[in-house]
Formats: C-alpha cells, structure tokens, sequence
C-alpha cells in the first residue's frame, strides 16, 4: 500500500507545470482614466480613451537622455519572460537633428520610435509594440521625450496595455518516462511480491 502512494505522489508532483504569475497591469485600457498609474510632466486621458504624453510643459527627462518630456508608470513586479505589449503613435513636434523620442522602460529602456524614424514632424500612426523581459522588473514606464531643445511638443499615445505570463515550463519527457517506469516497476514488484505470497 505504501508503494501505491509513493508512486501516486511522484507521478502527481510529475504532473505539475510550473507556471510563474505574470506583471501585474491595472487599467491597461484607461477605462477608469488614469487610475492606478502615476504621472510626471504633461499626461493626460484624450476623449479616445488613451493617454497622452507630451514634451511640453514637461519634466526633466535627462535619466532617459533627454531634456525635459512626461513620464507615465506603474509597479507592476514583472518577473523575467514576462511579455508586455501596448498600442502606441508617436507624433513628432520637432525635426533632425533634434532627434525627440520615445520609450518604455521595464527590466531596460526599449527606444520606441524617435524623430529619426519618423521623420521631421512625422507621425508613426498606431502601432504595436511587444517586448519579453530578460530580468524581473518592478516599474513599468512610458516616457516621450524632446531631445537637445525644449521648444517643439512631441507626443506619445499609449493604449492597451497589457502583461501575458511566463510560458508554462512543460516537464521533459525523460522525467515523464522515468516516472513511467517506476510506477511500472512498483507495480511489477507488487504483483510479484503477491504471487509469491500464494
């Protein structure tokens, strides 16, 4: 009897996927306007339902290498394969070489278009952005930025903001093998053990 609960236990610890919860994201969507994210700078909800983030009247930005612009975030505590995607466009108010730009920050800054890109007072119309973090991470950041001058207003529009989990870490078949076996040779020994008790 104790084998069959021996074997019950390792083939039930086998069946176990490993699954890590993912970030956090609370209002990806801003459907209750800005709630659960903290602003710096110029950052506001537009009648479309997403947020705005503008250079002017901005904050200082040089910790991203930039001049002043807005900062959108929120503690999120994303753990390494963690995968955010968002909807953004980046609207350029300035031209080369005054290369303004913006940027989402988690475990590292992902430069998410520029003036460069762009083009001189361009426009990249609404796009996706995805990323998978390679270390865990606490805040997640948005940041638009003017870069060398602080006169012309570019502008981020961020929506749709959302986290997907770390990939389930399937158990390898040599373990389900090995643990095929052993319930087999746990099994093959009861039954001998029985037929030679009769």
């Amino acid at each position: 009897m104790k084998k069959v609960k021996l074997t019950a236990a390792i083939l039930g610890l086998l069946s176990i996927s490993q699954i890590a919860n993912s970030a956090t994201i609370t209002n990806g969507n801003f459907d209750s306007g800005l709630a659960g994210w903290s602003t710096e700078g110029n950052v506001t909800l537009d009648a479309g339902g997403y947020a705005v983030l503008s250079t002017i009247s901005g904050t200082d930005t040089s910790a991203y290498g930039g001049t002043n612009g807005s900062i959108l975030s929120q503690t999120v505590n994303a753990l390494a394969g963690d995968i955010i995607s968002f909807s953004y466009s980046f609207n350029a108010g300035d031209y080369m070489p005054l290369n303004d730009f913006a940027l989402v920050a988690g475990d590292t800054e992902y430069l998410v278009s520029d003036v460069a890109t762009v083009g001189d007072f361009g426009s990249s119309g609404w796009k996706n952005f995805t990323f998978t973090a390679l270390n865990d991470f606490t805040d997640l950041k948005f940041v638009v930025s003017n870069f060398g001058d602080t006169l012309f207003d570019s502008s981020l529009y961020v929506d749709n903001i959302a986290s997907g989990p770390v990939s389930a870490v399937p158990v390898p078949a040599a373990v389900w093998l090995f643990g095929s076996g052993l319930a087999g040779l746990l099994g093959f020994n009861r039954k001998r053990a029985q037929s030679l008790a009769a």
